[in-house]
């Protein structure tokens, strides 16, 4: 079989729950078509990028390139994202798991296990004893992420120029799904 296709940015909860596995990324990837993971939308996906990555590793091998390099390889951006080099932007988390096998702290990682996302060398968010270290004299939003306390740091955002709190725009945030009439997917917590 040739395969005409250039790329696929699919949500991999997305396509088992609704296409039934009908995108055949194993026999995309087998002819080296570039394949990124990415969550395309809550519903029918998952909360965020975590989850997503958790739930391909059980179908999937070698989900690093499609979570990482890949994505920035087909938006044009490898030059400044995708991995972590010299010169380019780092962004990255640092997870609590089982140091002897690291596969598996991110790919059975939930939420609550992100120490610090750090975006651009910068922490933004994690376990509120790393980022006041991190971040010291900041003042910092403390929140519950699946029963662990976490810290958000929004002083740099656009949130803070607006003077919103995160409670804020998590508020705004779902009353624009229920004006959609939608929802917002639960944070996976297992």
């Amino acid at each position: 079989m040739r395969w005409n296709l250039h790329c696929t940015i699919r949500s991999p909860q997305t396509l088992h729950r609704m296409d039934g596995d009908t995108t055949r990324i194993a026999a995309g990837l087998q002819q080296n078509v570039p394949i990124a993971i990415a969550p395309d939308w809550s519903p029918t996906g998952s909360a965020g990028m975590l989850q997503e990555f958790g739930d391909a590793s059980r179908r999937y091998r070698n989900l690093n390139p499609m979570a990482t390099s890949t994505p920035a390889k087909l938006a044009r951006l490898s030059d400044r994202i995708g991995s972590l080099a010299p010169g380019l932007f780092a962004d990255f988390i640092v997870m609590r798991g089982d140091r002897s096998n690291p596969y598996a702290a991110v790919t059975l990682a939930t939420p609550a296990d992100m120490q610090p996302l750090v975006i651009g060398v910068q922490a933004e968010y994690g376990d509120p004893e790393v980022m006041e270290t991190l971040r010291p004299g900041a003042v910092l939003e403390r929140i519950d992420v699946c029963g662990v306390p976490k810290a958000p740091y929004l002083r740099d955002s656009a949130a803070a120029a607006r003077h919103e709190t995160f409670a804020d725009i998590r508020h705004a945030l779902n009353a624009a799904w229920v004006r959609s009439c939608s929802q917002r997917g639960p944070i996976e917590c297992n």
